[in-house]
């Protein structure tokens, strides 16, 4: 289990990765094509369908996942924050 300032500097580090541009840009590009792919792909080929879902279901699964890893570091940073002003 980690501890509240590692789910903090992890945090800090999600958001740094989903506010940069670079890869905004790469998933961005990567949807656009996996959504091109989709249209392009004849509607009995299951196969390819299920492949393509996959990966777009992928993708989002990551931004999610930083997204959630954000939430949690602010969370963190919260409760240090109430530590450092309870008096004990």
């Amino acid at each position: 289990m980690l501890s509240l300032e590692e789910r903090q500097i992890r945090g800090v580090a999600a958001e740094q990765l989903l506010s940069n541009e670079l890869l905004q840009e790469a998933f961005g590009s990567l949807e656009a094509d996996l959504l091109k792919q989709m249209y392009a792909v004849r509607l009995d080929d299951k196969e390819s369908h299920s492949r393509l879902i996959l990966a777009l279901q992928t993708g989002r699964a990551v931004v999610k996942f930083l997204g959630n890893t954000i939430h949690d570091g602010q969370t963190a940073g919260n409760e240090l924050e109430l530590r450092g002003r309870r008096l004990d």
